[in-house]
């Protein structure tokens, strides 16, 4: 998967940096930035959850828990196009 220009894709998670490289790396998602943080710090309700910010720093859009089939290809459509 690449990543639109005007897209940046930062991943943040609990979980060690070097397996969710590898993770990425096997589903073949190319991250622009990837962040390990303690449990706690990212201040969201559970996992997965997926925000998407405006070029202004704003929320446009949140995904909570697993996607279904539709919400994925929602999202992919965003980088997509």
């Amino acid at each position: 998967m690449t990543n639109s220009s005007n897209i940046k894709l930062v991943v943040a998670s609990t979980d060690p940096k070097a397996s969710l490289a590898d993770y990425l790396r096997n589903k073949n998602i190319n991250a622009d930035s990837v962040a390990n943080v303690r449990p706690g710090d990212l201040k969201v309700p559970g996992t997965p959850f997926l925000i998407l910010v405006d070029d202004d720093g704003r929320v446009a859009r949140i995904w909570r828990g697993r996607l279904s089939s539709t919400q994925e290809k929602e999202v992919l459509s965003l980088f997509l196009t």
